[in-house]
């Protein structure tokens, strides 16, 4: 993976922000890498296992964990943002959470704004283990949308 691809993030109040920059690739194709089975796959390494888009439902299943994170596409406008719920099926008393990935154009590509929480007390623990999750995946994320080889990557 290319270290320089370096996410900007931070907790600020209840929300985590997220920040990336992706060269050479067009909004749409951000957005398209969270719904699009085959790409979600490449950088996150889940099976999408719903139709996002034509149902509404935001199912992921991560074989490796042996879990599944289930939500709800609440907004979509093509090329520009895409909304969803989640929770994890095996923690059914924890409030779900709501990651908002917004793609703006640049000049020489795209940057990949995301929110995730609100955190509550109940959820505030979560926080920096899904800052660091992010930290990981979105420079895959730009990797795979630039075509480098993920193939080496643990």
């Amino acid at each position: 993976m290319n270290s320089e691809r370096r996410v900007e993030s931070e907790l600020r109040g209840d929300w985590l922000r997220a920040n990336i920059e992706i060269p050479g690739t067009k909004p749409a194709e951000v957005l398209a890498a969270f719904y699009e089975a085959d790409r979600l796959r490449q950088w996150w390494g889940g099976e999408l296992i719903s139709k996002p888009l034509e149902d509404g439902a935001y199912i992921v299943h991560f074989a490796q964990l042996g879990q599944t994170m289930r939500g709800k596409v609440t907004s979509h406008v093509p090329g520009e943002l895409l909304t969803f719920t989640w929770a994890w099926d095996h923690e059914p008393d924890i409030q779900g959470l709501v990651v908002t990935v917004r793609a703006v154009p640049t000049a020489d590509g795209a940057q990949l704004e995301l929110e995730h929480g609100p955190y509550t007390e109940a959820t505030r623990g979560g926080a920096q283990g899904h800052r660091e999750g992010w930290e990981y995946f979105l420079p895959r994320l730009v990797d795979h949308l630039t075509q480098a080889d993920l193939s080496t990557e643990g």
